[in-house]
């Protein structure tokens, strides 16, 4: 793994920040809180997101604002990863929101969850470890921040042990004890349960034998049985083929009788019906008579066109009325026109044209010209009045002709229905005469057919009287049948009930055998895993642990007398990974040492542990980058001059040191300078 980029924006001391991060050993060179340690940090948010106890959000998100972000860019393999990780202010607190991952060119939105499991796939770190609350392979792999690497120097033994298990992930055999434990204990009650289970085996055995020789009995007494239940079949059998027979004559005797009531109701339906047809005759012919004297020699012609004609003949003479009328109005207003104009001219001083004054023989010319005029309309007007008096009695004489043309039009309509009335009497007659020939005929072939149905009835008399004493038989018959049936019925349930119990207690015998076999199977797996798996597990831990140990000791005594060349100091493990501190060929504790023999401790710890964890745990990508916050804390020149050899010894593609150590810019390939000002970091190019 190799860190390419880094994007900050709103975390902790950043608002908008990007480092770019060279390949070999990188310095982030800074004053004591300018933010050197917060770009590591924000690494391992950017991969692992946010943890309650290690790494919380409220650690993280700057100060007054409600969104941050943290973007990285590395490379596994060649292959170029980014990742995004956001922070949000919510209601409950500073939270993650979803972020994404792009890998091969491919983006993938995710939540903070998604996002972890796919680090820990793209790193190869056990997947088991996803869920923990602390990501301990990176922690003592890759980034150990202040003080971290001191408190596993410190802490209790066990609590050691257990870390350094984990880590090495030799937990696994402890796991496998406990759960071991948690198998024999399971395995303990399963055996009682079994054992109590096939207790009772034998009895059980005995009971089956004792029903299968009931079995058997009561097979005997079915088999015996057989012939009376046949013989009383048969006899059933038979008498109700014979009842059968007599039912069918019986249903054929009952089928004549209710045909030969059906003629008798027919019979006195036909003779009703030709009485009222001889009555409804008798009306019919009554009828035609009448029509006939009424139809008689009437006149039944159309008088429709006549009507119309008249009708005609009248339209026209109104038009020619309105005519006059119209004649007559305009003739009376030229009349009025003429005498309105007279009166003016004779009260009209000036001409209202020319404005000169009109004589007055002038007037009287005008006036004398429309008194002739006045007379010509009136001449014209007698004769309008007289034209509209002729055109007024020929409409009139016109209408009492059409009148009287629509009165015997009526007349003709009347006598013509009362024809159809009469045409229909007449097919009504000869309808019914057909029918009272049709209902004669009936009434033979009825007559025939009862005396046919009486001669059969006759002849089935014998089988009606034999069908009681034949149903009495059966009857008999099956009462025999049912017994003999209710009896094998009964000892059919009762090898049944049998057989149901040998079947129950059958299975409960295979159950119980089988539980004995599981039971001898148990007791093999119990003592196996007491006496032979738990001490193996327990074996194979001490011996990897033993392994572990001997490397891990051997390589944290070369670290540190590589930083301290002091023949009177020297450092190795215990079998509990406890550091054991010699000085001057006697033990002392690490509280009695100085700040820089604390930190060349700590840090040979820490470089051991990191060479350990990459050489046992082969699948992870992180063995080729290593981040040191503050390793030299009290380191003296001298000490510092050999982290020089430190850094050329580890053979490592990508080394990152916070410090603020000056020297140590003189001996790395990069420095990355980090300024702090008005509370805000951010890098020095």
């Amino acid at each position: 793994m190799q860190l390419k980029r880094l994007v900050l924006r709103n975390i902790r001391s950043y608002t908008d920040a990007a480092i770019d991060f060279p390949q070999g050993s990188v310095l982030l060179a800074g004053d004591i809180g300018s933010g050197k340690s917060t770009i590591l940090l924000a690494v391992e948010f950017a991969l692992f997101g946010i943890k309650a106890s290690e790494l919380p959000g409220s650690s993280l998100l700057r100060h007054g604002k409600r969104e941050g972000s943290v973007e990285l860019v590395f490379s596994i393999d060649g292959r170029d990863i980014l990742i995004k990780r956001v922070l949000k202010q919510a209601a409950n607190g500073i939270v993650q929101d979803a972020g994404y991952l792009i890998r091969d060119g491919v983006k993938k939105d995710a939540t903070p969850k998604e996002l972890r499991a796919l680090v820990f796939e793209i790193l190869g770190y056990p997947k088991d470890l996803v869920g923990k609350s602390k990501d301990l392979i990176y922690r003592y792999t890759v980034y150990t921040p202040q003080e971290a690497m001191k408190e596993i120097l410190t802490a209790k033994k066990e609590e050691r042990l257990d870390i350094l298990r984990r880590v090495f992930n030799v937990d696994k055999y402890k796991r496998i004890r406990e759960n071991s434990v948690i198998v024999l204990g399971a395995l303990k009650e399963r055996r009682k349960e079994l054992e109590g289970f096939s207790a009772n085996l034998p009895e059980k055995k005995r009971e089956r034998e004792e029903l299968e020789e009931e079995q058997r009995g009561i097979a005997g007494r079915i088999a015996e049985l057989q012939p009376a239940l046949g013989e009383a079949r048969k006899m059933a059998r038979e008498k109700a083929a014979a009842l059968e027979k007599a039912e069918k004559e019986a249903r054929e005797a009952q089928l004549l009788r209710r045909e030969l009531a059906g003629l008798e109701a027919r019979m006195g339906a036909i003779l009703e019906q030709r009485k009222r047809n001889a009555a409804e005759l008798e009306r019919t012919a009554k009828e035609i008579l009448v029509l006939e004297n009424e139809t008689q020699g009437r006149d039944i012609a159309d008088h429709a066109k006549g009507i119309m004609e008249r009708m005609s003949a009248l339209q026209s003479k109104e038009k020619e009325l309105r005519a006059v009328h119209q004649s007559v109005s305009s003739l009376l207003t030229k009349k009025e026109q003429s005498e309105d104009t007279a009166r003016k001219v004779m009260t009209l001083d000036d001409c209202p044209l020319c404005r000169q004054r009109v004589a007055h023989s002038h007037k009287e010319t005008i006036a004398a010209d429309e008194a002739r005029k006045q007379k010509e309309w009136d001449s014209l007007l007698v004769k309008e009045k007289q034209r509209e008096s002729e055109i007024t009695g020929a409409m009139g004489a016109l209408q009492k002709e059409a009148d009287e043309l629509r009165k015997r039009q009526g007349e003709a309509a009347a006598l013509r229905v009362k024809l159809q009335t009469l045409g229909r009497r007449r097919q009504d007659r000869m309808l019914k005469e057909g029918e009272q020939e049709s209902l004669k005929k009936e009434i033979g072939q009825i007559s025939v057919r009862k005396l046919d149905l009486i001669l059969q009835l006759g002849q089935k008399k014998a089988a009606e009287e034999g069908y009681q004493s034949a149903k009495e038989e059966v009857e008999k018959a099956r009462g025999k049948e049912q017994k003999a049936e209710l009896e094998h019925l009964g000892m059919k349930k009762e090898l049944e009930g049998v057989q149901r119990l040998l079947a129950v207690i059958g299975k409960d015998i295979r159950e119980k055998s089988e539980a004995v076999e599981k039971l001898k199977r148990l007791r093999g797996v119990h003592e196996w895993l007491s006496a032979f798996f738990m001490n193996l597990m327990l074996t194979m831990e001490r011996h990897v642990m033993l392994q572990i140990n001997k490397e891990f000791s051997e390589l944290f005594r070369n670290w540190f007398s590589t930083l301290m060349e002091d023949e009177m100091l020297s450092v190795r493990l215990d079998d509990e990974f406890t550091p054991l501190i010699e000085q001057d060929g006697y033990e002392t504790s690490i509280d009695n040492l100085s700040g820089g023999e604390k930190t060349s401790v700590a840090l040979s710890y820490r470089l051991a542990l990191n060479r350990v964890i990459n050489d046992v745990v082969a699948e992870i990508k992180t063995r080729d980058i290593l981040m040191l916050d503050e390793p030299t804390d009290g380191f003296s020149t001298e000490q510092l001059d050999k982290v020089r050899e430190v850094l050329e010894t580890l053979r490592i593609g990508q080394v990152i040191i916070v410090s603020h150590e000056a020297k140590i810019e003189s001996f790395v390939d990069n420095v990355i300078r980090i300024a702090k000002q008005d509370h805000v970091s951010r890098v020095v190019v």
